[in-house]
């Protein structure tokens, strides 16, 4: 599965070739940082692709650029994956809505992980405009690195439900003593 935002059917082979061209190129630099190393090497990109770096530089000017496209897309499918959850649990109580939401925030991540780890510190807006509906504008923040610190927790051992729940409902209480 992918976190690579996927753009509308392309109408031409030619739109439909650079379609692909930047997906292939976005996910070469995902696998490229998550290899660790010295960053983006558009020369490593170029090679594995059968690319000019003046292609990929036409596309992506920069390396900047570049992660800023990583990140955008990182944003959109985590922040996607967070308003269906948080949709489809409308009606339920609160603490079924909290469990689905992190659920889905732990999910994206370790299902994610080349991208989720490029995410950390990045502006995330939409992901923050789900937690705000949850818990509320003063909270949203407060919820978002509850969660990222759980999840952190979990990429680096063997993941553990129980433990996961518990933290969020910690979380939850917490967030319910800072907004009422």
């Amino acid at each position: 599965m992918t976190s690579l935002v996927l753009p509308p059917e392309p109408h031409g082979r030619r739109e439909r070739r650079v379609q692909e061209l930047l997906f292939d190129i976005k996910d070469a630099a995902l696998d490229q940082l998550a290899e660790g190393g010295d960053g983006l090497s558009y020369r490593a990109i170029a090679a594995r692709l059968g690319v000019s770096r003046a292609t990929l530089r036409y596309h992506f000017p920069s390396r900047d650029a570049l992660i800023e496209a990583l990140v955008a897309d990182g944003v959109t499918t985590l922040a996607r994956a967070l308003r269906s959850s948080l949709d489809r649990t409308r009606s339920a109580p609160s603490e079924r809505r909290w469990r689905a939401v992190a659920h889905a925030y732990r999910d994206w991540a370790l299902r994610h992980r080349r991208h989720y780890r490029l995410l950390a510190g990045a502006r995330a807006d939409p992901v923050l405009a789900v937690f705000a509906e949850l818990a509320g504008d003063d909270a949203a923040l407060t919820v978002h690195a509850g969660l990222h610190a759980a999840v952190v927790r979990e990429m680096d051992a063997r993941p553990d439900t129980e433990r996961f729940d518990a933290e969020v409902l910690d979380l939850v209480r917490l967030v319910d003593g800072y907004t009422a």
